[in-house]
């Protein structure tokens, strides 16, 4: 598995980069937002792990569905682009508290992750 890890704390990354190596998985770390995309999208990576409030990035930012699924699944997607809303719902599951929902709708446009609301 080749795995890209992109967080802006070094010993973090030093930590997890220990276990990493015992369990013998190819990872590479980055430590700025606009570097980790542009090495995302340079590489082929079976996962990435990413740092949400990485410096040099937007965590504001809305995402249209066609833009998630280009980023995600690259141009020669032939599905549905109701697959996001499908992961969306099941990311939410995950990471949403009782309190925050972290993934927003914003309707007619896309979605963004904002911790803030």
């Amino acid at each position: 598995m080749k795995l890209l890890m992109i967080e802006d704390n070094v010993s973090v990354c030093e930590m997890i980069e220990m276990f990493f190596m015992k369990e013998e998985i190819d990872a590479t770390f980055v430590h700025d937002g606009k570097q980790g995309y542009e090495t995302f999208l340079k590489e082929d990576f079976d996962i990435a792990i990413i740092d949400l409030m990485l410096p040099n990035m937007d965590p504001r930012q809305v995402f249209s569905r066609e833009q998630l699924l280009e980023q995600v699944w690259g141009y020669q997607f032939y599905g549905d682009e109701r697959t996001v809303d499908v992961h969306i719902k099941r990311l939410r599951q995950k990471i949403a508290t009782d309190t925050k929902p972290f993934l927003h709708t914003i309707w007619g446009v896309g979605y963004k992750f904002d911790e803030t609301e």
